[in-house]
């Protein structure tokens, strides 16, 4: 995949992210004082999560370093020399 093609495929998906996050705040207020408030505010959580993450992604193309070192479960991978490249 070209570096323009990963780039518009993370731009995209980090529209698609940001559209669902939109969503679900909508649906977190709605559900405010309800019994469907903390299931609510668990999805809206996951989706500011995937936000976060798209948005790293997007970073990380634009600023050239893809490759670089990222965080996965606590630790710390790729950089230079790692098999996660």
């Amino acid at each position: 995949m070209a570096m323009s093609d990963a780039h518009d495929d993370a731009v995209d998906r980090l529209h698609m992210a940001l559209g669902e996050q939109e969503r679900l705040q909508g649906r977190f207020h709605a559900a405010i004082n309800t019994t469907g408030e903390f299931g609510a505010y668990a999805r809206l959580r996951a989706a500011r999560k995937e936000v976060t993450a798209r948005q790293t992604v997007v970073d990380n193309l634009v600023g050239g370093r893809v490759g670089s070192q990222a965080w996965v479960n606590g630790r710390a991978v790729g950089g230079d020399g790692s098999i996660f490249q």
